[in-house]
């Protein structure tokens, strides 16, 4: 089923009971939740735009092209510390790339594994889910070598020597 505009308006209507309840009892609220709808509005619009091309053009480079920047936008949102945004973005890459090519060949697809209509879900589908798990995996990694850092300065003495107690 394809969505219409009449259908969008709708669906936006439903918003405005929310929208008079913020307006009524809280301004500030209002006034933020205004400013998240805009700009999930904005991103929706570019996005479908976007994808309407990639869709329609179906080229293989483009299809490559959309999945490593929308994996690098994903990363750059999701992940708060710089210092491990790029080796999330490349295991995440890689991982989503292999497996979601394995996968693409193991069903029997005809024509062409890159196709859009194939490759983009799946591997919108596997980003996600390897943006999580890899982010947690270095995070716990990071951590847990920074807590041994730490134990490390306290056994030897070195906190000891530093501190004014």
């Amino acid at each position: 089923m394809n969505i219409t505009i009449v259908l969008l308006l709708i669906g936006l209507l439903l918003l405005l009971v929310p929208a008079y309840v913020f307006y009524r009892f809280d301004r500030r609220l209002f006034r933020q939740s205004a400013v998240v709808i805009g700009r999930v509005l904005l991103s929706l619009l570019l996005l479908g735009i976007c994808l309407h091309y990639v869709f329609l053009w179906n080229l293989w480079w483009l299809n490559i092209l959309w999945v490593l920047l929308s994996g690098a936008l994903a990363t750059a949102v999701y992940c708060r510390r710089r210092s491990v945004a790029i080796p999330i973005y490349i295991s995440m890459t890689v991982c989503a790339l292999a497996v979601g090519t394995l996968v693409l060949l193991l069903t029997g697809i005809r024509g062409s594994v890159l196709n859009a209509f194939f490759f983009i879900p799946v591997m919108t589908m596997l980003q996600a889910d390897t943006l999580f798990v890899c982010r947690k995996g270095l995070t716990a990694f990071v951590l847990k070598s920074l807590i041994e850092e730490i134990k490390h300065l306290l056994t030897s003495g070195f906190a000891a020597e530093h501190t004014n107690l």
